[in-house]
């Protein structure tokens, strides 16, 4: 009877031992793999997400840049209307051919004389604006001065009518004589320069 005992008792103690290595596999390779799992794909998880994230804000740099680009332009359109102190002599030039072309008389007066302060505004660091105060007498034919009053509001400068008077020339009929006080924007040169 000794060796059913012997055995059963060899055989307790391998199911014992295969237990306990299975304990030890479980909790020493099972678990940590597992876990390394999961984390790998709660990782992946994430980078999914993100990639995701990333594809939806593609479509949006583009357009950033267009709108970007399209404000830059703008900018660089506006100093090429406002020119600088050279530019007064151009706009002069362009404004008395224009009356030319339309059959109009014209003459120009700055005031103040060119010397004197002008007003200032300033639009930013590094930024301001010169106001030079003319004063334009035109006369011709109702069209041709509608035509070119109508040429300051197209012009490749910036202007400002500030006042406009209009009279009957009677010794000239059908002629009228247009006063305009205009003001011109130019950028403000540098001091110094």
């Amino acid at each position: 009877m000794r060796a059913p005992l012997e055995l059963r008792h060899q055989l307790v103690l391998g199911i014992t031992g295969l237990s306990v290595t299975l304990v030890l596999l479980v909790r020493f390779v099972y678990l940590p793999v597992i876990g390394q799992i999961r984390e790998r794909m709660a990782t992946w998880h994430d980078l999914r997400v993100k990639l995701a994230d990333a594809k939806g804000l593609l479509p949006k740099v583009p357009a950033q840049e267009v709108a970007f680009q399209q404000v830059k332009a703008k900018a660089s359109a506006l100093q090429i209307r406002l020119g600088n102190g050279q530019a007064l002599a151009r706009i002069l030039d362009a404004l008395r051919a224009r009356a030319q072309d339309l059959n109009l008389e014209f003459s120009a007066t700055q005031s103040p004389p060119e010397g004197a302060p002008g007003n200032v505004m300033s639009l930013g660091p590094g930024f301001a604006l010169r106001e030079v105060p003319l004063e334009l007498t035109v006369s011709g034919r109702y069209r041709n001065l509608g035509e070119f009053l109508g040429t300051l509001h197209d012009a490749p400068f910036i202007a400002a009518v500030q006042s406009l008077s209009v009279k009957s020339l009677p010794e000239d009929h059908p002629q009228l004589e247009a006063r305009v006080n205009l003001a011109i924007y130019l950028a403000k040169e540098p001091l110094g320069g």
